[in-house]
């Protein structure tokens, strides 16, 4: 079983965001088309829109670092699209670079 790394990268004002490299080790060894896909919920609770993003185009395949900061780039993108509707209560910064603060 592969053992999947954790990285430091910048995700919204976090500059060192502990950001998994699943992402890069799964698309180097599969190479697969990388599709967003995001749901947001419709007024007042009312059903969903599902959008479904154009295939992502020069993911770093041979550098983990530069994969998490393009990862967390498309993230933050998506996230934007409804602030208001991600789950800001995930500790998401909970994971620190050693010898950093908390953040909580």
């Amino acid at each position: 079983m592969a053992h999947v790394a954790v990285c430091s990268t910048p995700l919204f004002a976090v500059e060192q965001a502990a950001t998994t490299s699943g992402t890069f080790m799964l698309a180097r060894m599969a190479k697969p088309a990388m599709v967003p896909v995001v749901l947001i919920r419709g007024e007042k609770g009312r059903g969903y829109d599902l959008l479904i993003q154009p295939a992502l185009e020069d993911y770093p395949l041979t550098d983990e670092l530069a994969a998490a900061v393009y990862m967390n780039k498309v993230v933050e993108k998506e996230i934007r699209r409804a602030l208001e509707q991600y789950m800001w209560l995930h500790r998401l910064f909970k994971t620190r670079p050693l010898g950093s603060p908390p953040l909580f």
